[in-house]
């Protein structure tokens, strides 16, 4: 359900506690989404188009309604979801998750400018959101490597001016992204309305 099929106003869209997926293009945010809370195979996802702007529905877990954004990761739609549309995604989130692909490491540089960005607009609009970095697709790794990739992907993203952030490991063929993300919801469902 998109923002307009909802028939939200941009009002209660702002007060709702939500949960934001963001990162670059094709990492696999929707993919994160669709099996966690929708129960589609891993092999289904790879059919899926990519997030246009964004989208948002409202899900239950564990008898709590949370609503979760899955912001497309397009370059020519970042600088309108940061500046333009700041306030209706960066207010009152809960939970942020910032998906970013494990071995491509061609794209580290522009996922962490794009990182900043969100990290400075969701504290400005967002009370103590949790926050989340998703080392994702690592099953393209093979399994001697992912410790070694693991250091350099957190050498280059964890540095001083990034604090209290988790890091996992994930991927959606080996039910990491589904366990992780069960764990985070768990572990914060105390901030979401019943």
């Amino acid at each position: 359900m998109t923002y307009l099929d909802r028939g939200a106003t941009r009002e209660n869209d702002q007060k709702r506690e939500k949960i934001l997926f963001l990162g670059l293009t094709q990492t696999g945010k929707t993919s994160i989404i669709k099996i966690f809370f929708e129960d589609m195979n891993p092999e289904d996802t790879e059919t899926l188009d990519a997030t246009i702007k964004f989208n948002s529905k409202e899900y239950y877990f564990n008898k709590h309604e949370i609503e979760v954004y899955d912001i497309g990761g397009q370059l020519s739609y970042l600088e309108e979801i940061i500046e333009k549309n700041k306030e209706r995604i960066f207010s009152n989130v809960k939970i942020l998750i910032f998906v970013i692909e494990l071995p491509n490491i061609s794209t580290y540089e522009l996922s962490r400018q794009y990182l900043m960005r969100v990290l400075e607009r969701v504290y400005q609009y967002s009370d103590n959101p949790k926050v989340h970095i998703f080392a994702h697709k690592m099953d393209l790794i093979s399994e001697e490597y992912r410790d070694k990739a693991m250091q350099v992907f957190k050498n280059y993203f964890i540095k001083d001016e990034v604090k209290n952030i988790n890091v996992f490991q994930t991927s959606i063929y080996e039910s990491t992204s589904q366990k992780v993300l069960k764990g985070i919801l768990e572990e914060t469902k105390e901030v979401f309305n019943s």
